[in-house]
């Protein structure tokens, strides 16, 4: 378990980046109709975590120590991969 810890610190651009695209390789099976039908909700989702997002580092609710990238909130890998994909039931 120290070893994976070790190795997601060492490289976390790279894991951040994997979090950001793999979610996405799977888009072109959803199908347009599909596609559609949840990316308002999907959009909706994702501002409304960003928002959230933003309260909670006023409020230090919680914080990102190492941001991924220079000048970029620490939520962005998690709402652009996952968050965005995830009304679709991916």
């Amino acid at each position: 378990m120290k070893d994976l810890i070790k190795f997601l610190t060492r490289y976390e651009k790279f894991v951040y980046t994997i979090l950001i695209v793999v979610p996405w390789l799977s888009a072109p099976f959803l199908g347009k109709k599909t596609f559609k039908r949840f990316s308002l909700g999907a959009v909706f989702i994702c501002i409304f975590v960003l928002i959230e997002g933003l309260f909670a580092h006023k409020r230090l609710w919680w914080l990102f120590y190492k941001k991924p990238f220079h000048k970029v909130m620490g939520e962005l890998p998690f709402v652009i991969g996952p968050s965005l994909l995830e009304p679709f039931g991916l």
